[in-house]
């Protein structure tokens, strides 16, 4: 977390999101790049839970000085990147569920919406695609038309887009990149895993892999149990595949 954070500003941001999850950095890019007064800076890849909102439209200050704080550590950029995993209605809705959006008040952050589809959707349309595969109608043959129907292509091509954006952002424009979703611990873990796959050739090692499955998965709290075999048929959904 940057330096200039309190413990007791990190309990009131904690506060704020949801299940607790305050940002923290994921990835510290290696080499720094210079603003045009020469101030040496590098970028930051962070990742959290969305802010709770709320229909009340509940805000922190404590949470909007931890932002600013994630600017000021990389001297010369001239904002942050929020990243969020989800369609903006969906993100909007969650206020019903005391969730929601960054809004007013972040005024050092740049908010963008990826767009990516929640688990239930994702489950779905893996099962439409294995059931094409699996259909005794269709097992010799299963057309562009039928796959596309499925919208599986789509959701991983949100994934990657999303990803190029993050990569973008923080490799060639020097700047922080925040990224969360609800509770972030799905697309939120899809996204930073990937952004980093790009960024540091470590993780494409077999060593490195297992570290970002272990800190990005297991530490961020992903349901691998819920989401790949568990006993309950709406939790589960191929976050991992």
């Amino acid at each position: 977390v940057p330096q200039t954070v309190s413990d007791d500003g990190l309990e009131a941001v904690a506060v704020f999101r949801s299940r607790g999850r305050f940002p923290i950095l994921c990835w510290l890019h290696p080499h720094s790049h210079s603003d045009s007064n020469g101030v040496s800076a590098r970028a930051a890849l962070v990742r959290c839970a969305q802010p709770c909102v709320g229909v009340c439209c509940n805000h922190s200050p404590s949470d909007q000085s931890y932002m600013e704080a994630v600017l000021e550590a990389n001297a010369g950029s001239d904002r942050v990147c929020i990243i969020d995993a989800r369609p903006h209605k969906n993100a909007l809705a969650n206020r019903l569920r005391n969730g929601g959006v960054e809004s007013t008040g972040y005024k050092s952050c740049e908010l963008e919406f990826a767009d990516i589809e929640n688990v239930h959707v994702m489950r779905a349309s893996l099962d439409q695609l294995h059931a094409y595969f699996t259909s005794t109608l269709t097992r010799s043959y299963v057309g562009t038309d039928q796959v596309s129907r499925t919208k599986w292509l789509q959701h991983v091509g949100q994934l990657l887009m999303a990803t190029a954006n993050i990569v973008a952002q923080v490799d060639k424009n020097g700047r922080s990149v925040v990224v969360h979703c609800s509770d972030g611990w799905d697309r939120t873990s899809q996204l930073v895993s990937l952004a980093q796959l790009c960024l540091d050739p470590f993780y494409r090692t077999m060593d490195g892999f297992q570290v970002l499955i272990e800190k990005e998965w297991n530490a961020a709290g992903h349901k691998f149990r819920d989401r790949t075999w568990g006993e309950e048929p709406h939790e589960r959904s191929p976050i991992i595949l």
